[in-house]
């Protein structure tokens, strides 16, 4: 998703100020909260429209929106249509709580809105015109639990044979060249905490990654098979990794 900060500068000295709308807590929200949504869908300008929070952290890698998405998202169910876009999604109170950014397609009462919170964290980099560090580790999992670890070992044909029967996110793959293949992350190691919170599923490690900051260390205790490891893997910003992944697949100019 797309974010700006705009500055609005009145047309005369004596203008008469402008209105400000309250930014909330986006933490504070619960599924079943009343929330409004505002905008112009479809060029009809200043439409609300009235629904609920459906989810508080919809975690956009899981979407299959065809984008290379970061994060969590606001679901809700409050009408949101092109031209809502950029608008705020406001609780019962009139407070900002969000900002209105995608539907999902070819569903019906879908939409997303950014976290005012995670605004909040962008806003003063936005303004001194800095980019915006997206963190990332490198890997792919899934979440793994007890029952699935156990129906896993029991069967004569499954590789490995000794995950560990737990809860926790499972790594099912390791890019090569980033923070987690430069920590020693494996493919089958269950992350069981991350900066000292428990791995309960893929989306606690999801949601503490994207919170984590570029370049400090996040502090991981992994088991692989029956042993236990500490690992600490520094964060990269996605971005950057990207681009220098682009210049090193960029095909090389022939000789003659």
């Amino acid at each position: 998703f797309d974010l700006a900060v705009v500055r609005i500068t009145p047309a005369r000295e004596k203008s008469p100020s402008f209105p400000i709308a309250n930014l909330g807590n986006s933490d504070n929200l619960q599924a079943g909260d009343w929330v409004i949504a505002v905008g112009n869908p479809f060029g009809l300008e200043n439409t609300v429209t009235l629904g609920i929070v459906s989810n508080t952290a919809r975690p956009m890698s899981r979407m299959s929106t065809g984008l290379a998405m970061k994060g969590t998202m606001i679901q809700t169910d409050a009408a949101i249509n092109p031209g809502n876009s950029g608008g705020p999604l406001c609780n019962e109170w009139g407070d900002v709580i969000g900002i209105n950014t995608m539907i999902r397609r070819r569903a019906n009462s879908i939409g997303f809105a950014v976290p005012i919170n995670r605004v909040k964290e962008c806003m003063s980099d936005l303004i001194e015109g800095k980019q915006v560090a997206h963190s990332f580790l490198g890997i792919t999992h899934r979440t793994l639990t007890p029952d699935q670890a156990k129906t896993h070992n029991a069967d004569p044909n499954s590789y490995p044979d000794n995950l560990p029967e737990v809860s926790g996110a499972m790594v099912v793959h390791v890019m090569p060249s980033t923070p987690a293949a430069r920590a020693g992350l494996k493919r089958f190691d269950v992350i069981r905490e991350a900066s000292g919170k428990k791995i309960n599923n893929g989306d606690d490690l999801t949601a503490i990654v994207d919170s984590s900051k570029v370049g400090e260390p996040l502090n991981l205790v992994v088991l692989r098979g029956d042993r236990v490891f500490k690992i600490a893997a520094m964060p990269a910003d996605l971005a950057t990794f990207l681009e220098s992944q682009n210049r090193v697949n960029q095909p090389t100019p022939g000789r003659a």
